[in-house]
């Protein structure tokens, strides 16, 4: 067992992933580095390998109206796990819950709804709880010649006029008879507004990009879409009209791995993925709403032209990280969460700009945060969570692996810390709202600053 445990740690620390730019990794020592970590750091090469060992297809069943954002996050995905190919399958939500419970091979179900997610739980395809990465609104679509001749939500009702919607179990048919209810109970509509929109339905799509396409073409007088869906490729075709907040619908994504995927590891990295700073920019950029529940929000540039890229848009200050993977309960952690639970100190010695320096920094244990998360480990199976590794990542892209063997009291029990004070005060602009503590590493590979996420990955056959 003890060469075992040797050989998953080595393998661990050979496979830190090479930094994306910017993130001033400090080289680490410590006094009361352990014999296991010192052989450790002796057998490491000084140039961190390429990000963790993830590979093979990744098929996500994602939503329809998700189709460009998540064509661009596949990409960036990719750049960061070259081995692993995604394949999406689009179409509407209840399309895809019905596909994967009838038995279709999928990795992530991403619906554009809480009640289409939900359903695909109770019915035993789900692997552990949902997690929310981005929200929506709904507007008013009509085509660019106007035959319709609208010109407000009030003439929806008006007789003839020729609208289309998807079906009511579809998540935007049901966010938009939900709109045209609460516009019904409002004077400057009357109560009998719903009805009339709905009298002038003239059919009902199969998913919300081909109600898009029903108005492009003009085969219909005007439709109710969600706002991400009036892209730059159809706007020459269609004009929007935006329906006031006090009517308007917030639509939710819930994003989680399913049962038996066929790539589980690649699945709870994308899942974690989807709520880290690089993605979250993506989905901003395509018209997305983000906030604190939706992961690592995205941070506007202070001045026009302040970022020059998507990456430098992702190396702004995290103020929390989410921890997910393969556990039962993933969350999205604050300073103040932090603050709550049990911490300690390490001090610790290190190598920055080629200078030595001693720092004391304050924080949870990385082991507490994973165990209160209840890692997804088999109890039939001796010492099962040997085959666990914890992917931590930051705000550049820069990715690090700890072995779950670093970390376990039974094991080697190393203090590693989610730190968020550092010499008695807490961290600045530079480290973001928690760093990576790692004593014992006589390199600074694994200092990650800024983290934005924390995922266990159960290496399955390795």
């Amino acid at each position: 067992m003890h060469a075992r445990l040797t050989a998953l740690l080595i393998a661990a620390v050979v496979a830190l992933a090479v930094a994306c730019g910017g993130n001033d990794k400090p080289v680490t020592s410590t006094s009361n580095a352990t014999p296991q970590a010192s052989a450790l750091a002796a057998a490491a090469s000084p140039t961190p390998a390429p990000t963790p060992a993830l590979r093979g297809d990744l098929t996500v069943f994602a939503a329809s109206s998700l189709t460009d954002a998540f064509s661009e996050i596949g990409q960036a995905f990719q750049q960061q796990y070259p081995g692993v190919t995604p394949k999406f399958n689009f179409a509407a939500s209840t399309a895809l819950r019905q596909q994967i419970e009838q038995g279709a091979k999928a990795d992530v179900f991403a619906s554009a709804d809480q009640a289409q997610m939900d359903m695909a739980k109770k019915s035993g395809v789900i692997a552990g709880e949902d997690r929310l990465f981005a929200k929506n609104k709904l507007v008013m679509i009509y085509p660019t010649p106007n035959p319709g001749k609208v010109n407000s939500i009030q003439d929806l009702a008006k007789p003839g006029l020729k609208f289309v919607l998807t079906d009511k179990s579809v998540p935007i048919g049901a966010y938009a008879r939900q709109a045209l209810d609460g516009m019904s109970k409002d004077p400057q509509f009357g109560p009998d507004f719903a009805q009339k929109v709905l009298a002038n339905l003239k059919s009902e799509e199969a998913n919300v990009r081909a109600v898009v396409t029903k108005v492009q073409l003009g085969e219909a007088d005007a439709a109710i879409v969600y706002a991400t869906d009036v892209t730059p490729a159809v706007t020459k075709d269609v004009q929007s009209v935006v329906i006031p907040d006090q009517f308007n619908v917030i639509a939710t994504y819930p994003v989680a791995v399913v049962k038996d995927a066929p790539n589980r590891a690649a699945a709870e990295a994308f899942v974690a993925f989807l709520r880290t700073p690089p993605a979250q920019a993506i989905l901003k950029k395509n018209g997305f709403i983000l906030d604190k529940d939706t992961g690592s929000a995205w941070v506007p540039p202070a001045a026009p032209g302040a970022f020059a890229s998507l990456q430098e848009q992702a190396r702004s200050f995290s103020p929390s990280f989410a921890l997910g993977g393969a556990v039962d309960a993933p969350r999205t952690y604050t300073l103040a969460d932090l603050q709550a639970m049990q911490s300690e100190e390490q001090s610790v010695e290190f190598l920055s700009g080629g200078r030595p320096q001693q720092h004391t920094y304050r924080g949870v244990r990385l082991h507490d945060l994973l165990m209160a998360a209840k890692p997804q480990a088999d109890a039939s199976v001796n010492n099962d969570l040997l085959r666990f590794s914890v992917l931590i990542g930051a705000t550049d892209g820069y990715q690090v692996v700890v072995a779950w063997g670093e970390i376990d009291p039974g094991f080697e029990g190393k203090p590693i810390l989610v730190a968020y004070e550092g010499d008695g005060q807490l961290l600045g602009d530079a480290d973001g709202m928690a760093r990576l503590v790692v004593p014992g590493d006589q390199r600074g590979g694994r200092y990650v600053s800024n983290i934005t996420s924390i995922t266990l990955i159960k290496n399955d056959g390795q």
